[in-house]
């Protein structure tokens, strides 16, 4: 990757390049064009989640699953029932809450998850070794620092959409009394003036 090319793009170039060169490489790397069994990055990012979360031979329920990766239930719904298609995971009914669904992965999810992690210890251990211990300690620094803005940007931006959520809620009960208070004056005066008469 030309890194001086990739700098008229600035960061969001180079991280897109990066994302797609690290596809590209694990495909070619581990001899497969589909790597971990064609699953896109956010499905692995999803069976790494059910796993961690997997406690006693029992699954994650697919809230603790949303939860975990910050996305609503429904969309975890939606990437569940896709994995399932794929017989990388199998849906069980929990026996404490027949409401609740549980997410384990299936022997094929295993395998999966299996030659991802392979690829990525082998690919840790290659770039130390090309980087050496202080520069890769030192890119470990430089991506922590950039997380941790855009997890900063993004609490910022949340909290600003919660601010005019609210705003908009507080303009939105305003306008609604406004009417209603009209809507009953109108109403006492068609009252009285059919009094009136």
């Amino acid at each position: 990757m030309d890194i001086m090319k990739n700098s008229e793009t600035g960061i969001s170039g180079i991280v897109f390049r990066l994302y797609h060169d690290m596809v590209k490489y694990e495909a070619v790397e581990t001899g497969d064009s589909k790597p971990s069994e064609g699953l896109t990055v956010n499905e692995l990012h999803l069976i790494e989640c059910i796993r961690l979360n997997t406690t006693g031979g029992k699954g994650p329920a697919i809230s603790t699953i949303a939860s975990a990766l910050d996305i609503t239930r429904p969309s975890a719904t939606v990437a569940v029932n896709k994995l399932a298609k794929k017989k990388i995971v199998a849906k069980t009914d929990s026996t404490e809450d027949g409401r609740s669904v549980r997410v384990k992965l299936t022997a094929k999810g295993e395998k999966a998850l299996e030659v991802h992690s392979a690829f990525q210890e082998r690919f840790t251990e290659e770039l130390k070794a090309e980087l050496g211990e202080d520069g890769y300690d030192e890119l470990l620094k430089t991506f922590g620092s950039f997380g941790e803005i855009l997890d900063k940007k993004i609490d910022d931006l949340t909290g600003r959409t919660q601010k005019l959520v609210e705003k908009e809620k507080k303009n939105a009960e305003r306008a609604s009394a406004k009417r209603s208070a009209a809507t009953k004056k109108s109403a006492a005066g068609k009252t009285a003036a059919k009094r009136g008469k």
